[in-house]
């Protein structure tokens, strides 16, 4: 004979507790209804409509310097050349915010610029080997 009893989430204990001291059930198995994943994110699977993270030769940051060395650029036109790239340009954001607490760009009425220390460090980047 079996029966089947509602129980409210907070008082499946209690009632429990209540089942196996008049010896009405002995064991009650159970089931953990949630998929234990492993630590960052392996178990997760991505989303078929989803394209797959990119993989790149450069930072998102190294990008946007080399960017900004030519030019002065506002962000609606780094986020196109970031498209360009096969980058997100959602991604931007976080790599201005890390280049502007560093102290690497500066925004001003055309957009963002690179700062005297950055302008520095890409030139010498880009003539590394050169003479």
């Amino acid at each position: 004979m079996s029966f089947l009893v509602k129980v409210e989430r907070p008082d499946v204990g209690e009632f429990l507790f209540t089942m196996q001291s008049m010896n009405i059930v002995d064991v009650v198995p159970v089931q953990n209804e949630k998929k234990k994943l492993k630590p960052n994110g392996d178990a997760r699977t991505h989303s078929p409509d989803r394209k797959p993270p990119g993989t790149f030769k450069e930072s998102g940051e190294k990008a946007i310097l080399a960017l900004l060395y030519k030019r002065p650029m506002p962000s609606s036109a780094i986020a196109t050349a970031f498209e360009k790239q096969g980058r997100s340009p959602k991604s931007i954001a976080s790599c201005l915010h890390k280049l502007k607490t560093g102290k690497l760009i500066v925004g001003t009425d055309d957009g963002y610029t690179l700062t005297k220390i950055a302008r520095d460090r890409q030139y010498r980047q880009n003539n590394k080997g050169k003479k």
